[in-house]
């Protein structure tokens, strides 16, 4: 099973003009001060292209005021298979596919609380000729770790020409700014696997790892240039040589179980050549390991970038606090 985005709203500033460095698009504002023990929460309407996984699961925590999307699973490419997850005006959960209620629990939220949910749905189809298809959503909803809501909704025959590997989710949706005071926390997103309850922790650097080749803006500590929770413009590490790395130690990850590891960076490049980055992990052994992504920053414009992994880059199972806290993460600049 693999992790294919996290995020936590409560543990960065973004801004709206930053979240589409972080989702494909993105609208509604940012909103502070709520009563979660979070500094910042998001909301407002956002998308984030996957690409097409035939089979999502996402978990989230929301602030229910009054009845609004959860999230949902599309396909904005030019077929119409969507299947929304809302709040009734009466706390029920309902099922919409392609905006028409498909299924409602029984189970109803109170309003005004604070409630972890999981939702999976799967897309299947069958073609009758090449501009026919029959498609079903089958789908579950969780509510703090319990099975609330499940089903499945067959549509009718639908007419399409297009390429049949489209058929198929191909984002992961977030409820628009609706007045509701709803708003998300933490947000994972899986290929399928429901992880449980997972709060997303902060660590940030906490000290310089073996490998140091980039150059600080001031001083002789690197880990001192990047280990802010707000970032800003005023510290950062540079460089400029192909195959430079830089390590930082991170901080301590406490006993428990890892469902998942992300290292977020924010980049950007004040020349017009050509760079690209990947994440470096490192473990305790002096082991080495390139993360799948290789971004390339825009010039003269931060974005944030995401390397999200499931299990260990280095023993393919749970990554474990231990494995955490002797290893390092870093950033190489390939070209």
């Amino acid at each position: 099973m693999a992790n294919l985005f996290l995020d936590s709203f409560g543990h960065y500033n973004v801004t709206i003009t930053q979240m589409p460095t972080k989702w494909t698009s993105a609208g509604g504002s940012i909103v502070s001060g709520l009563n979660t023990g979070s500094t910042f929460g998001f909301r407002g309407g956002a998308a984030k292209t996957l690409g097409l996984f035939p089979t999502l699961a996402a978990g989230s925590r929301h602030f229910v005021g009054t009845s609004h999307i959860i999230n949902g699973f599309r396909n904005e490419v030019g077929v119409d298979i969507n299947i929304d997850f809302t709040i009734a005006s009466d706390g029920r959960i309902v099922a919409n596919v392609n905006s028409v209620p498909v299924a409602t629990s029984t189970f109803a939220i109170t309003f005004g609380a604070t409630y972890h949910f999981q939702t999976k749905s799967t897309f299947s189809y069958t073609l009758f000729d090449p501009l026919t298809y029959i498609g079903t959503h089958t789908f579950e909803v969780y509510v703090n770790g319990v099975l609330r809501l499940s089903g499945s909704f067959t549509t009718g025959n639908t007419r399409w020409g297009g390429d049949i590997t489209e058929l198929q989710y191909a984002e992961i949706y977030v409820h628009p700014d609706d007045g509701a005071g709803g708003w998300i926390g933490d947000l994972w997103v899986t290929d399928g696997e429901l992880l449980g309850q997972c709060p997303v922790l902060l660590f940030l650097a906490t000290a310089d790892g073996p490998v140091l080749n980039w150059t600080p803006l001031s001083g002789s500590d690197h880990f001192a240039m990047v280990n802010m929770q707000v970032p800003d413009d005023t510290t950062y590490n540079f460089d400029n040589v192909s195959g430079d790395i830089d390590e930082y130690q991170m901080a301590t990850v406490p006993a428990g179980t890892i469902k998942g590891a992300q290292v977020v960076v924010r980049l950007e490049k004040d020349a017009p050549s050509t760079a690209t980055l990947q994440i470096v992990y490192r473990n305790g052994a002096g082991t080495t390991v390139l993360g799948t992504p290789v971004f390339a920053p825009s010039q003269d414009s931060y974005a944030f970038f995401l390397d999200s992994t499931r299990k260990s880059v280095f023993t393919a199972a749970d990554w474990t606090p231990a494995e955490w806290n002797s290893g390092f993460a870093g950033i190489k600049r390939v070209t």
